[in-house]
């Protein structure tokens, strides 16, 4: 019987102390102080966290066991199981490292993970499959120790386990559910002589890049696809400043709403800051429980249901990322705004509910309840007021719709996960090297939500993703909605 199964849903950490004191590894880690990072998760047992460094000793170690039990389960490109005495490894001018990735015997389940370390002096885990991709060795106070839940992992409980009994969340199948768009037209000389006016006030790395705020007219392609494979969504709200897409007329189904219309302290305004723009998003006149936020570059790629996003019960849908997740040490040697808003998350939900974030979220539409963002506003005022007037992205920030809102209702048990499905997300950097091929086979692609972001990278010539883009958008939306000027009155404009 695997030891896993006799611990319970949930091992309290001493049971987890102990698997490893039996299995005979704790005493390879007491005597080589190799790491202090040791991770349990239910689904595939004990995860030792283990720099490079300590390899060549832990070959000796093993070696020394070649009669005993273990038994270990390489990658595919080795084949087979090899004892002990059989180990494969590789040697790189710098480091050996295990060619393996798991040690099992018949009762004990204790999976090495390797991590080489980079030039800033962080980690990097060497399998994707990792239960975290970076992390970092040697902070004192940051040792990870305690239990890992989700797929991929989000989260972990140092203290306490999460419980079972989630209560209820009132909803009806029938209530309706909105779309809630934030856009900007960076080509708008009124908006650029205000941009002009407080960015150069504000000096934080890349927080006001103008590359943020270009406008690829990706948002009326993106609306397009929600009313093609969203067509139960009741009304279409664009949150702008001051703003109005020019090919957009009077329709009762999408609406644009100024940001003067949700901003309670009105003299905060102009903003720049889609973190503030996000903390009044719930202030929408009209808005209904349950909403869907995008971004103008995420957009819908084949038909969805509202159970995509929302449980039998009302909880929302949270996609955490199986590609970011992160040693908390490691989220704070970051110094992007969004990177510091995470550790804000972190730092936030360990205090209040005694629980690590360890995933951030993808980059997809994000469902949201108009009720529990309300909450987050009361619980925490000063942080969400002091967000609403920071103009340009700040390192003070909280991330509150695509991150915070995400972990709040895992720590509230509000949240529900989604099913494993085939060609469910894709994310391009479109001016990243290979973008152009990945543009090009997205023209056809079955994936069901798909994000085209513009970051730093132009590997790719803008007018040249301007196009690919242009083709893609032509080709999987090419009707116009009910929402649009006529083609005449698009030409009489021009």
């Amino acid at each position: 019987m695997n030891a896993r199964l006799r611990l319970g849903k949930w091992p309290t950490r001493d049971s987890i102390d102990a698997i490893l004191k039996q299995s005979g590894i704790f005493d390879f880690l007491s005597e080589n102080n190799a790491t202090r990072h040791v991770l349990y998760r239910h689904e595939t047992g004990v995860h030792i966290l283990l720099t490079a460094r300590y390899l060549i000793d832990l070959k000796q170690w093993l070696t020394e066991r070649k009669n005993s039990d273990w038994i270990l389960q390489t990658p595919p490109r080795f084949g087979g199981l090899l004892n002990a005495g059989q180990l494969a490894f590789e040697q790189s001018t710098d480091n050996a490292y295990l060619a393996c990735e798991s040690i099992f015997n018949d009762i004990y389940n204790v999976r090495i993970e390797i991590f080489d370390q980079l030039p800033d002096g962080t980690f990097a885990n060497r399998s994707r499959a990792g239960i975290l991709r970076n992390c970092c060795f040697g902070v004192s106070d940051q040792a990870l120790s305690g239990i890992v839940v989700g797929t991929p992992a989000h989260s972990l409980y140092t203290q306490t386990a999460p419980q079972d009994d989630i209560p209820p969340i009132s909803i009806h199948d029938s209530d309706p559910i909105d779309a809630v768009f934030t856009w900007v037209d960076s080509s708008d000389p009124a908006w650029q002589k205000r941009k002009a006016k407080f960015a150069p006030r504000i000096n934080e790395s890349r927080s006001d890049n103008d590359l943020r705020f270009l406008s690829r007219n990706e948002l009326r392609y993106a609306i397009r696809s929600v009313l093609k494979h969203a067509p139960w969504v009741r009304h279409v709200f664009i949150v702008t400043d001051q703003q109005r897409p020019s090919w957009l007329k009077e329709n009762g189904r999408v609406k644009v709403v100024d940001h003067r219309e949700i901003f309670a302290d009105v003299d905060a305004l102009p903003v720049f800051n889609s973190h503030a723009i996000e903390c009044n998003l719930h202030r929408i006149p009209g808005l209904s429980e349950r909403f869907l936020y995008f971004n103008d570059d995420v957009f819908l790629g084949r038909r969805v249901t509202p159970a995509d996003f929302y449980s039998s019960d009302g909880k929302p849908v949270v996609f955490f990322s199986p590609k970011m997740t992160y040693d908390p040490a490691f989220v704070a040697t970051l110094t992007h705004a969004t990177d510091a808003a995470f550790s804000k998350t972190i730092e936030l939900i360990q205090r209040d509910f005694g629980y690590t974030p360890l995933s951030k979220v993808l980059h997809t539409p994000h469902p949201m309840r108009k009720s529990v963002l309300e909450e987050i506003v009361g619980r925490y005022p000063d942080l969400v007021a002091a967000t609403s007037r920071t103009r340009i992205r700040s390192t003070s920030d909280i991330n509150l719709c695509a991150n915070f809102f995400q972990h709040y209702c895992v720590a509230t048990q509000r949240a529900a996960f989604p099913h494993k499905q085939n060609k469910f997300y894709t994310y391009i950097d479109t001016g990243k090297h290979g973008a152009a091929l990945k543009l090009r086979r997205l023209r056809w692609s079955q994936t069901k939500y798909f994000c085209l972001n513009l970051t730093d990278f132009d590997d790719v010539d803008h007018r040249k993703q301007a196009k690919l883009l242009r083709s893609i958008f032509l080709l999987r939306y090419p009707l116009r909605g009910p929402h649009e000027i006529s083609r005449l009155d698009e030409w009489r404009q021009k």
